[in-house]
């Protein structure tokens, strides 16, 4: 049965559209949760730092590709950072330094309440798995690059589970 208290942590996945890289880890890290028992604890969602894409769906590679890993993100819909996620979400975790360095530059910096963490994915993929710090953009490119991205998010996603449900027990 479900707790009837809302979960303790919450991750913000954050790319430049919310159309590619970040519904892709929303939907993996929904997955994982799941698989692992504690989306109870641990609440999920992703946004874009622009609002190019704002009310749209993801990326119909981004939506085939979950897909083709049994992971349905076609519901999710696109919207824009804004600055009461900083506050609503324990983790804001950003697919490359570019982005995180545009959320650094909007965080609250005199705030007497909590704030978000603030972290770049590649934190939790384990070492010398990839050459790069980001998780790469794969919008210009072909459909291998939408696979590549969706392994790197597979392998940092356990790791970045365990670290924040660890943090909401």
């Amino acid at each position: 049965m479900a707790s009837s208290n809302p979960p303790k942590a919450a991750i913000l996945f954050v790319c430049l559209g919310n159309i590619c890289r970040s519904p892709l880890a929303h939907g993996i890290a929904e997955e994982t949760v799941r698989r692992r028992a504690v989306s109870d604890r641990v609440r999920i969602d992703s946004c874009g730092t622009s609002a190019y894409h704002v009310g749209e769906s993801p990326d119909a590679r981004s939506i085939a590709t979950a897909r083709s890993h049994g992971i349905v993100i076609s519901q999710q819909t696109c919207r824009q950072l804004c600055s009461h996620d900083f506050y609503e979400f324990t983790h804001i975790v950003a697919m490359d330094r570019d982005n995180l360095s545009d959320i650094k530059r909007r965080c609250p910096t005199n705030s007497s309440r909590r704030i978000a963490n603030l972290h770049l994915f590649s934190e939790f993929i384990p070492k010398h798995s990839y050459t790069t710090a980001d998780v790469p953009d794969p919008y210009y490119g072909g459909d291998s690059g939408f696979e590549n991205v969706f392994t790197m998010l597979s392998d940092g996603m356990d790791p970045l589970i365990d670290y924040v449900a660890s943090e909401a027990n």
